[in-house]
């Protein structure tokens, strides 16, 4: 849904300023620096306020789009006029939020894969996660010339030709850009989290459009007319072919999602019953007003409620389990920060402990379905 809404700001933006934009970009450019610059400090430090339309690249993905629609419209058409003479400042714009895109949601795979280097921990990276990461480190290696050569003083002192076949390696960024996006974006739309399966349907229907738009383009250059209505039913095309999808994924996610989640925390061994931990806590706290039993408890995350069955046992915690975790693994490790998490809950026999930095949302709603369960273990 940011995507969508991120897209038509970025529309918005070149109806009403297209002029300005074209004579004088430079503010537009300080203007994202600063906006860009802004949302990576907030995510680093765990303020969520600009990261789902800035950070996970809602607006890098918008700006992306008109820059290849502008060469994928019919020569003359309303859409040609109006996005190609900015298509150069559009395509520097969402390079600059491409890159703060980057250094947000990369740290905590960053900071995961050094450790491993330095030997402290495993980074626990499975096959998807490390085929995601080496496509978004080749978009970053395509992207990165594109976006010095798009600078006018740059691209006057180079070869007319060999500025136009660096250009084309534009198409290769496009195509990994949308591996990229479904790469992140369909897992957690199979898992039914709010607001992916919109994502999914609306990537995928501008990419699929853009391709046949630029396929047929090519075919039909000197043919505008026919160009134009081909690439009307090419769009209907693409947006049966989305919705199919779509549809599919979601009824996936209905059927399957919640057997899944109950699965998550066997795999991800979010369940912690380390015996040192529960004489640690009867020999410090010894017995609590707590009633033995198992007790569900919810709080809010980031993207849905978090679910936790607290196990007591003698008036003590002996076990937390997480049975519903709907948030994003990259930001939060069921494996890893929950377990984490839990060991200082059973230590500390409650659920004041220090949060996960940047997860803050993620690590308040474990929190918060703790200590709802503990709520309902009084004894009375």
């Amino acid at each position: 849904m940011q995507y969508v809404i991120s897209l038509c700001l970025v529309t918005l933006l070149v109806l009403v300023a297209d002029e300005v934009l074209r004579k004088k970009p430079l503010p537009f450019y300080l203007g994202a620096i600063l906006l860009a610059s802004v949302s990576v400090a907030f995510s680093w430090n765990g303020i969520r306020i600009l990261e789902p339309m800035v950070a996970k690249g809602a607006l890098t993905g918008a700006f992306f789009t008109l820059v290849m629609f502008a060469g994928a419209f019919p020569q003359g058409s309303f859409g040609a006029k109006t996005f190609m003479p900015v298509r150069a400042q559009l395509s520097i714009m969402g390079s600059i939020f491409a890159i703060s895109h980057g250094l947000s949601l990369g740290k905590p795979y960053f900071i995961r894969l050094l450790s491993g280097i330095a030997g402290a921990e495993n980074p626990g990276f499975d096959v998807v996660t490390i085929l995601s990461l080496t496509v978004a480190a080749g978009l970053m290696l395509i992207m990165l010339p594109l976006f010095i050569t798009s600078f006018k003083m740059i691209r006057k002192k180079m070869n007319p030709k060999a500025w136009k076949n660096l250009q084309r390696f534009a198409y290769l960024f496009y195509a990994l850009m949308y591996l990229h996006i479904l790469a992140f974006e369909i897992p957690k739309a199979m898992r039914g989290t709010p607001g992916y399966a919109v994502n999914v349907f609306a990537y995928s229907l501008v990419f699929l459009s853009y391709l046949f738009c630029r396929i047929l383009r090519s075919a039909y250059k000197n043919k505008k007319e026919v160009m134009a209505k081909m690439q009307i039913i090419a769009v209907m095309g693409s947006l049966l072919i989305t919705t199919v999808g779509t549809l599919y994924i979601t009824g996936y996610a209905a059927d399957k999602g919640k057997e899944a989640m109950a699965d998550l925390p066997e795999v991800a061994g979010a369940s912690i019953t380390d015996k040192s931990n529960e004489q640690i806590a009867s020999d410090t706290m010894g017995k609590s007003d707590y009633a033995d039993g198992t007790y569900h408890g919810t709080g809010m995350g980031n993207n849905g409620k978090i679910g936790v069955d607290v196990t007591i046992s003698d008036g003590t915690i002996k076990e937390i389990q997480i049975t519903d975790f709907p948030d994003d693994p990259e930001y939060f490790d069921v494996d890893k920060d929950g377990a984490s998490m839990i060991q200082e809950m059973l230590k500390s026999q409650n659920a004041e402990v220090d949060t996960v930095s940047g997860a803050t949302y993620s690590s308040e709603g474990l929190i918060d379905a703790v200590n709802d369960a503990l709520s309902k273990a009084i004894s009375k």
